[in-house]
């Protein structure tokens, strides 16, 4: 028994099978991000410059997620200038479900969020703020660890980390042993998970 394929536009065509009975087919992809922008969900956050003035810990950013929808990070790019009487390297911890410090008492707004859709008028609704000098994250555990070079531009890709409404991140940086300046950015590149991102198949 066989049957035919037919294009359901109307126009007639067919789809073809190969000589080993293989249904020939071609795709089209796309990743979640590219639709995420197209779909005026993408945005990009950055703290902006952070002057470090000591080789202790300090909270450089804070993100809590007051979306109706998951929040999911794809990467987090660390820019660090020089460190002036530093060596070593940089630790990078991002806090996974912190719940207070002064990073958020204080709650200084980063430098940049915005939209990547610049046809969209959409605002991400979520609680973000930019860290300084001695600001502390509390509570909440390490979720990633990283030791990165100063004077560089890292770039941690992640494929997704899943921030649910209500959930919250947060990056501390300890500067090395002997800083006493050391100007750095934290950016995140993510969106925000709606079904029209998905295709109603999430």
């Amino acid at each position: 028994m066989s049957f035919r394929i037919v294009s359901g536009k109307g126009n007639g065509k067919e789809a073809t099978v190969d000589d080993t009975g293989r249904l020939v087919t071609r795709a089209i992809t796309q990743s979640e991000s590219d639709i995420a922008t197209d779909e005026q969900q993408r945005y990009n956050i950055n703290t902006g410059n952070i002057t470090l003035t000591s080789a202790t810990a300090s909270a450089v950013l804070y993100f809590k997620n007051n979306e109706n929808y998951d929040f999911e990070i794809n990467s987090f790019i660390y820019a660090f200038g020089p460190s002036t009487g530093g060596t070593g390297a940089a630790l990078v911890d991002v806090i996974f479900k912190p719940t207070a410090g002064t990073i958020v008492s204080g709650a200084s707004a980063v430098a940049v969020n915005q939209n990547l859709n610049l046809g969209s008028a959409n605002v991400l609704s979520a609680l973000v703020y930019k860290g300084a000098e001695g600001n502390t994250i509390t509570d909440g555990v390490t979720g990633i660890s990283s030791l990165l070079s100063v004077s560089s531009r890292s770039v941690i890709a992640l494929g997704k980390l899943v921030i649910p409404k209500g959930q919250s991140i947060a990056v501390r940086v300890t500067p090395p042993t002997g800083n006493t300046s050391l100007i750095l950015q934290v950016a995140i590149s993510g969106y925000v998970a709606t079904p029209a991102v998905f295709g109603g198949i999430k």
